[in-house]
């Protein structure tokens, strides 16, 4: 009994016939376990990145739309669809920059009408400053000479007749360029204001340039001024400010008077250009440079010491044909020409099918 025991407890136990398939079942299960933490990493991952991607670009993006923000740069805008918070901020975002940049060029457009104004009125003060010291430069002179020929004749420098007349006639000279001078200075002062009124009709031109030339033989019958008339047709009526006008063509003609050379020739015309009319003063005599075409409309302006008003100009002239044909809004102008220096002017031609214009 005790040996059969002894055999049973020693001996191999046999291997049950299912433990193969246990095994297999095991390796089974662990490679599936294997596949699908793999898998789950995988997807894990892949919604980890995207979920991640959902929240962070758009954080990031607003973060370079508040860097541009602070370089004053607008030009980029969000462009989400999202409905949570971080939508909602974008679209708060894209209605702030919308705000800042109106503010911005609000603010841009009034810094610029600040600077023009600065500048305008800087410009106006340095105007005014040469303007001061031009009068007093005019003034200057008749002012030396009146006060020296009047201390003469009281000191009775000179008893006889004659040179007394002289010294009077001197003083009266000088009274009447000061005269002059400020009488344009008040005109020009009038027409810069823009309080002035056009008393604007239907005149004719040529009698106005007739009446001008027959002005200028009278004064100066002594030089033998030879003047050209060539009129297009006559009567021509045209419509503007009938004074200011003969003070541009009397203006115009003065100015081709002091500057002749010996050949002592004014040719007047006027030409027409549909509606427009054009009248032209032209002088022999040397050209104006260039360069110095424009800035003669300014007051007291002289090219050069040779082309200086010695015969009595005051240096207005010019500027007070300037103002007057700005009030017309019509257009004027000088050129160089072949054999001397010519002005002009326009006007509208009187048309009794357009009643409007009176």
């Amino acid at each position: 009994m005790e040996s059969t025991l002894h055999a049973l407890t020693l001996g191999p136990l046999p291997r049950p016939l299912y433990m193969p398939a246990i095994q297999q079942s095991v390796t089974i299960m662990n490679e599936f376990y294997l596949i699908a933490l793999v898998l789950f990493i995988v997807v894990g991952w892949v919604i980890a990145t995207r979920f991640a991607s959902y929240f962070s670009k758009p954080i990031v993006t607003l973060q370079q739309m508040t860097h541009r923000i602070i370089q004053f740069d607008f030009s980029e805008r969000w462009k989400g669809t999202r409905k949570d918070e971080l939508g909602n901020l974008g679209d708060n975002m894209n209605r702030l920059m919308v705000i800042i940049g109106e503010f911005i060029e609000e603010l841009r457009g009034k810094n610029e009408l600040l600077e023009d104004e600065l500048e305008r009125k800087n410009s106006m003060e340095r105007m005014r400053k040469q303007f001061v010291s031009n009068v007093s430069h005019e003034l200057k002179t008749p002012i030396a000479l009146i006060q020296g020929y009047a201390e003469g004749l009281r000191q009775n420098v000179h008893e006889d007749t004659e040179s007394r007349n002289e010294y009077c006639d001197v003083i009266i000279d000088e009274a009447k360029k000061m005269n002059e001078l400020v009488r344009e200075l008040l005109l020009l002062s009038q027409l810069e204001s823009g309080h002035t009124v056009l008393q604007q009709e239907v005149f004719d031109i040529h009698d106005s340039i007739q009446t001008s030339v027959s002005r200028f033989q009278s004064l100066y019958a002594k030089r033998r001024i030879h003047f050209e008339l060539e009129f297009e047709e006559s009567p021509c009526l045209v419509f503007g400010d009938r004074s200011k006008i003969n003070q541009v063509l009397n203006n115009y003609v003065s100015n081709a008077v002091f500057f002749l050379n010996d050949k002592n020739k004014i040719r007047i015309r006027t030409g027409i250009a549909g509606n427009t009319l054009r009248v032209s003063v032209h002088n022999t005599g040397p050209h104006i440079p260039e360069e110095e075409l424009e800035p003669i409309w300014t007051s007291f302006y002289k090219v050069d010491k040779a082309r200086t008003r010695g015969e009595g100009g005051t240096g207005l002239g010019l500027s007070i044909v300037k103002q007057i044909m700005n009030l017309h809004q019509m257009h004027f102008g000088a050129a160089n020409v072949e054999d001397g220096v010519e002005f002009w002017f326009e006007l509208p031609l009187y048309d009794e099918k357009r009643p409007a214009n009176l």
